[in-house]
């Protein structure tokens, strides 16, 4: 559950220094694997603002989840490949969202969402490139999203005014 909180803390902390309005955050503890027994969990925020910030911004703030998680796991210790990809499969919704960015500005010049290499001058809808500015940025607001993340655990539910009451008095 807490690999799911520190997703869903990532996402707000990214956003908040993004200048996009918080939203409601959701832990829904499901059933444990029928195979495996290991324990299951799903977040959810609810009605991510998407025009907000910058097209890059907010490509950065649906990199954040995947990659604020990637960081607490790897606190654990190494991952194995197995690991890494099923905490990268947990980011297919926010890859979603981010293709939806993308294709709404085409009006405007910007190309589909690029998963290529980001290259010597990468590009705002490149989505290696904005994974790598994620990953930067859960590093340096890594206490913000640990306090966030343990109080989504302990409460299961946060209001969007909490979520901005707690940033802001950090």
């Amino acid at each position: 559950m807490i690999s799911t909180a520190a997703h869903e803390a990532g996402h707000a902390v990214a956003a908040f220094y993004a200048g996009i309005p918080a939203t409601p955050l959701e832990i829904v503890v499901l059933p444990p694997c029928g195979t495996c027994e290991a324990p299951k969990a799903r977040g959810r925020n609810q009605g991510v603002h998407l025009g907000i910030a910058s097209a890059e911004d907010t490509l950065r703030m649906l990199a954040a989840g995947v990659q604020a998680e990637l960081l607490w796991a790897e606190d654990l210790g190494p991952l194995t490949d197995a690991e890494q990809w099923a905490i990268e499969v947990g980011g297919l919704d926010d890859q979603g969202h981010a293709r939806a960015v993308a294709e709404s500005l085409r009006d405007y010049g910007w190309p589909l969402l690029d998963y290529g290499p980001p290259g010597p001058d990468p590009q705002p809808w490149n989505w290696p490139h904005q994974c790598n500015r994620a990953r930067a940025a859960a590093r340096l607001w890594r206490p913000q999203v640990e306090i966030l993340s343990n109080r989504l655990v302990q409460d299961r539910r946060l209001a969007a005014a909490d979520i901005t009451a707690l940033l802001n008095n950090f």
